[in-house]
């Protein structure tokens, strides 16, 4: 009987085969962009699972071919999510600077 964590991986192992690894790429950075981080992650174990179940195969070209192309992405969207998480803490560091410098000039009025 399969677990449901099982069922997850097989159906996302399914799609990663199916779809071409740019496409199966953008749509993990687009979960990150959309804070989806618990689906980008599910579908980053997904694949470093595939890529472990692929290691027994890797005499053939393909899964080679697949298990760098995975690595690769597993490094690119590690930097995508680095990159939203810097642009998210400017955002909030230059909310937090405007917030002082408004509660700033409240407690110190000019006449």
């Amino acid at each position: 009987m399969n677990t449901q964590a099982e069922l997850i991986f097989e159906q996302n192992a399914q799609q990663i085969m199916l779809e071409e690894p740019a496409v199966y790429r953008r749509k993990a950075v687009q979960q990150l962009i959309n804070n989806n981080r618990e689906v980008c992650v599910e579908m980053l174990m997904a694949v470093a699972n595939l890529v472990d179940y692929t290691k027994d195969e890797i005499h053939h070209s393909e899964p080679m071919e697949r298990l760098v192309q995975y690595t690769d992405w597993l490094n690119y969207c590690a930097k995508q999510e680095a990159i939203i998480y810097a642009k998210e803490e400017r955002r909030l560091a230059e909310m937090h600077r405007k917030f002082l410098l408004k509660d700033d000039s409240h407690a110190n009025p000019t006449t």
